[in-house]
């Protein structure tokens, strides 16, 4: 039975289970993949405290003037790296998305940071 069924119907679930419950709540809202700060909105987090979570853990990395997402992070269907079209100054540039697998394992890692 889901965890959603599970609460409508008022059987007692764990804590554990609560906040996987809120994250898969927001996450059913998305589709695709979204940007950090889309991303952002969804987790309930301002964008810099995502950006500077996802470059502790080794999600992304500066480039540049650019945030890259780390090859093993798109491998695992976390993330996904989108070219943007050329802008005036004659170079396009590329901006990192995070799929709905990596929601749900930052929903989960920002709902146990918050239960700390």
């Amino acid at each position: 039975m889901r965890f959603r069924e599970r609460a409508e119907q008022g059987e007692a679930i764990g804590p554990q289970q609560t906040h996987m419950l809120r994250a898969f709540t927001r996450l059913a809202d998305t589709t695709g993949t979204l940007c950090i700060r889309d991303a952002a909105n969804v987790l309930v987090v301002r964008p810099l405290e995502l950006t500077a979570y996802l470059e502790s853990q080794g999600w992304i990395y500066p480039h540049g003037d650019e945030w890259r997402a780390n090859q093993e992070r798109i491998t695992s269907g976390l993330l996904t790296q989108r070219e943007i079209p050329v802008r005036l100054e004659g170079r396009g540039r590329t901006q990192v998305r995070i799929s709905q697998k990596g929601i749900t394992k930052l929903a989960q890692a920002f709902e146990c940071l918050a239960a700390a």
